[in-house]
């Protein structure tokens, strides 16, 4: 039993005194470890003021207040208050538990130099060098332990409660390239608040509220962390940002410095992952991502401007997982992605390049319903939709492109494995309000509001082998498609084309590769233009239509079939210059447009073409078959009626002749059935009915076979009541004589069969007066009657002519030509009739007259004989008795008619036996006075004959010195 001396020597002396040592320690160390903190800051140059520090051993704590560390009068670090404390008995358990962790008003001076770092005034670079030898040694010392210790039975472990930091802050200062000022940022925590902080080894759990800021930028975050077992979840409850590029300039690559803008992020997830299985799921309860006033340089001539940027997603969850590897399969990653609603929109768009600038007001893209999949290599994704875009316009060398509105709304579908490649879009609407492209050569296009509605899209591409796949096929359902306000311009004020509007509904198309098959239920297109120079407003466009209605299309890419078309107030106008240029055709060259030269041979398709090239029945016949033409197959086309109502009209103005033509042609009636290029044997039917004025009528009905191997039809024309004037210059290259007055009733007939024309034409021309270039009294000294007294001659007690005319020929005779068969009847008909009559006429009379047809039958001459007189004779003899009386006797019976009487000499008159080179004044005045002398005494016996004086008309007296001339009175009526 120990004694009350023992006791005090061996128990309480040496407690107390280790009491007091302790207590000595305890009070005197807040005064040292102050001592030794400004004795560190003295030593690099700086003066550090602060509290005495308040240190407690039990349980461990140490609090710091109002440290103030200054170089050169200049604040480089700050510390308003900062306290620790560690709870001692769990370290006897490898814990460290913290139960204050307290920092408040810290202000830190950071700057970097080129190739060092100044923290709170200390040179790291310094501080590193004088420490290098010590860890140096202590590593070598401590390299024995470390292996003795690294087999530890358990980690350590860290308890936190609470960690509370406010109000720090880093002033950065960056000085790290010369002739260049110094960039300086300031980054701070205004808060931190983490909480339950709990860890040991790779197993941690925190909740952390962050409230931080990057110069004038601020951030927000609310945040539970876990890592247990290889299992990790992070929830951010709170995630928000508000940050503008100027306060984090100094951050971004050069390149991107001189970028403007401020970007906002309001978030709430989940991020989930397991590092056994690999699976990774992040679910995002809201995300909006929002940038106002955005400018990013791409490079030194691309930039983008954004006034307003906004991207929202509702409920999205991300889900990855890597499957495990096994003997028949390799590891392969599987990814699922699905989302309530995205949502991102874009205003004030603005994209410069160096030959693009692109500007949008407002990009609206909508994502509802997403759901993507990845597993096994098999991709599945679905969503849906809605895309809206205003006022969009973008220009690039000198070519523009715009418009108001652009609204797209589907629901999208996209599958893929190893065989097949499938993407659809189904309740597809596209609307586009305000197009306008205009292009650097004067072309443009213009679309008030286009509507495009699909039922269904789809595209899908099969694999054959590994290595090979089958073409794209793309198919469509239920398609309507309309527009509104259709202008198109070749250049400023030509327009090529415009409509109002247009239907086009029940479209369905499929197509791979070549082959493509189409089906529509009906197109309208409503007030069409065509070719129209709108700076010539007097000038009419070369065609509108009221309307086009085509009803049942099917196509593909053989062919064509269609129910109907009906085309509604058709107007044609066609305008000839004096050039026959078409001067109201609008035409994309510079070349002027002309009416196309009819073609004298036939190229219509035959079917002995189309079989010609026709495929053989197998490949050695198509390797070794010598092509019998070259004729390509045609692309058929079948259409069961077409039909022009309404008020349909043809105007032609021709100023390309003397007086120009302007008429008018008014369709009353246009139809055509039954046209089948597939069917050799299908008949087509063509049926018209016109009139021009009031009175003119015009009557045909065609019955014809296009695929014929040579020219088949039945056709029927008939015209009423046509005038003729005002087609006289066209008919004067035909007929050779300009038409004065006449009007015309045609009744043709013309049949064909293989080439064989057979048909017969009917004319009746009323009032038929043909003019001529040359003036009558030369046609009397040329003693040839033309056309147009071969047409007097036939006219009847009415003043009409009426002809029945045959007509045959073959097409496929090379002489053979439409102009030619037409016409050439009618001109041989009437000479032939007036040929047979004159004959009849002047057999009384044949001593005087000689008629002879000219020029291949197009001509009639009737020849008056001339008087033939004795050399040096003037009298009447009895040699001529026969011959003057049957003229005297031509002009009592032709009362009307008058006589020409021209004395000749011939050489023969003046004694020479050849004709002289040249006559003196004297011969000259024998000679006409010789000649003047035969013409008096011929007057004389005709006026003593009972002709009257006035009907005998004397020319000038003339002389002939050929060598067969006779002395002469010439005679011509």
């Amino acid at each position: 039993m120990i004694t009350r001396r023992q006791f005090r020597l061996f128990v309480f002396f040496p407690v107390l005194a280790i009491s007091l040592v302790m207590m000595s320690v305890w009070m005197a160390l807040p005064f040292v470890a102050k001592h030794y903190l400004q004795d560190f800051f003295q030593q690099h140059g700086q003066r550090a003021t602060l509290d005495v520090p308040n240190i407690d051993f039990f349980p461990p704590r140490l609090e710091v207040n109002n440290l103030v560390v200054q170089q050169q009068n200049v604040s480089t670090l700050a510390i308003e208050h900062a306290e620790f404390a560690i709870e001692f008995w769990p370290l006897f358990n490898r814990t460290l538990a913290v139960s204050i962790a307290d920092l408040e008003g810290v202000n830190l001076n950071v700057k970097q130099l080129p190739n060092n770092w100044i923290i709170a005034g200390l040179d790291l670079a310094k501080l590193t060098a004088d420490s290098t030898e010590k860890n140096d040694v202590a590593e070598s010392d401590h390299s024995n332990a470390e292996a003795d210790t690294s087999a530890s039975v358990s980690p350590w472990g860290i308890s936190v409660p609470q960690i509370h930091l406010k109000n720090v802050f880093v002033d950065l200062t960056r000085d790290t390239k010369q002739n260049q000022d110094a960039q300086t940022d300031r980054l701070g925590l205004t808060s931190l608040e983490i909480q339950n902080l709990i860890g040991q080894g790779l197993d941690w759990q925190a909740d952390i509220a962050l409230a931080a800021q990057v110069n004038d930028g601020t951030l927000r975050l609310d945040t539970n962390l876990m890592y247990l077992n290889q299992q990790a979840k992070v929830v951010i409850n709170t995630l928000i940002a508000n940050l503008s590029v100027d306060s984090v300039r100094h951050f971004l690559p050069a390149d991107y410095q001189a970028a403007e803008g401020e970007v906002t992020l309001n978030a709430a997830l989940s991020l989930e992952h397991n590092a056994t299985s690999g699976q990774l799921h992040l679910h995002s309860t809201s995300f909006n991502l929002d940038a106002q006033n955005v400018f990013m340089p791409v490079d030194q001539e691309q930039n983008i401007r954004l006034q307003h940027a906004n991207l929202d997603l509702k409920d999205t969850q991300l889900n990855y997982a890597v499957s495990t590897e096994t003997a028949n399969k390799s590891p392969s990653s599987n990814i699922g992605l699905n989302s309530d609603t995205s949502t991102m929109t874009v205003s004030g768009l603005k994209l410069t390049s160096d030959s693009l600038i692109l500007k949008g007001q407002t990009l609206d893209l909508q994502l509802a319903n997403l759901d993507f999949a990845l597993a096994d290599n098999i991709i599945k994704a679905s969503l849906d939709s809605q895309f809206n875009s205003q006022q969009m316009d973008i220009k690039q060398a000198g070519n523009s492109l715009s418009y108001q509105s652009l609204t797209l709304t589907s629901q999208l579908a996209l599958s893929q494995d190893a065989q097949r490649t499938h993407a659809e879009s189904q309740q597809l609407v596209v609307q586009l309000d305000g197009f306008k492209g205009d292009l650097i050569n004067g072309q443009s296009i213009s679309l008030q509001t286009t509507k495009l509605m699909a039922g269904q899209l789809a595209l899908s591409q099969n694999k054959k082998q590994q290595t090979e796949t089958q073409q794209a096929h793309l198919s469509g359902q239920q398609i309507s498609l309309n527009t509104k306000g259709l202008d198109s311009h070749v250049s400023k004020g030509k327009r090529l084309a415009a409509w109002q509007s247009s239907q086009l509904s029940g479209a369905n198309f499929e197509q791979q590769g070549e082959l493509f098959s189409v089906q529509t239920e009906h197109l309208d297109i409503n007030q069409i233009t065509l070719s129209d120079d709108l700076n010539a407003p007097d000038m009419p466009a070369l065609a509108t239509l009221g309307q086009i209605n085509i009803r049942q299309l099917e196509a593909d890419q053989d062919g064509a079939k269609i129910n109907t078309i009906n085309t509604q107030d058709v107007v044609i106008s066609l305008l000839l210059d004096a050039k026959k240029n078409l001067a109201n055709l609008v035409s994309i060259s510079n070349t002027p447009a002309t009416l196309p030269e009819p073609k004298r041979q036939s190229s219509t398709p035959r079917v002995s073409d189309i079989q010609q090239t026709s495929k053989p029945e197998n490949a050695a016949e198509a390797q070794t078959e010598t092509p019998k033409s070259g004729f390509k197959a045609p692309y058929q086309l079948v259409l069961n009626q077409y039909e022009m109502t309404g008020n349909a009209q043809i105007y032609v103005k021709d100023q390309s002749i003397s007086p120009p033509l302007q008429r008018t042609l008014y369709i009353d009636t246009l139809t055509l059935a039954n046209l089948n290029t597939q069917d050799e044997k299908q008949a087509m039917d063509v049926t018209l009915k016109a009139h021009n004025g009031k009175y003119t009528k015009i009557q045909s009905d065609v019955t014809f076979w296009p695929l014929a191997d040579r020219l088949t039809l039945q056709s029927e024309f008939i015209i009423k009541e046509a005038e003729l004037p005002p087609y006289s210059a066209y008919l004067a290259s035909l007929l050779g004589y300009q038409i004065d007055s006449g009007q015309l009733d045609l009744d043709l007939k013309l049949h064909a069969k293989q080439g064989l024309l057979d048909g017969n034409a009917h004319i009746l021309l009323r009032e038929l007066d043909l003019g001529g270039q040359q003036e009558s009294d030369s046609v009397m000294q040329a003693g040839v009657i033309p056309l147009n007294i071969a047409v007097g001659i036939l006219k009847d007690s009415d003043n009409n002519i009426d002809l029945d005319i045959p007509l045959s020929g073959d097409i496929d005779n090379p002489e053979f030509g439409w102009r030619n068969f037409l016409f050439l009847p009618v001109r041989k008909a009437l000479y032939s009739a007036s040929s047979n009559y004159l004959m009849q006429t002047f057999i009384p009379y044949a001593n005087v007259i000689s008629i002879a047809q000219l020029a291949g039958d197009q001509l009639l001459k009737i020849r008056v004989e001339p008087l033939i007189f004795a050399p040096t004779a003037t009298q009447i003899s009895a040699d001529q008795n026969d011959f003057l009386v049957q003229l005297s006797q031509l002009m009592k019976d032709k009362e009307d008619s008058q006589l020409k009487a021209c004395g000749v000499t011939s050489y023969v008159d003046l004694g020479f036996d050849a004709p002289p080179a040249t006559l003196d004044e004297a011969q000259k005045a024998q000679a006409r006075e010789l000649a003047q002398t035969r013409a008096d005494h011929l007057k004389d016996y005709l006026v003593a004959s009972g002709i009257r004086s006035s009907r005998i008309l004397l020319c000038s007296p003339e002389m002939d010195l050929s060598k067969n001339s006779q002395p002469r009175v010439e005679l011509n009526f």
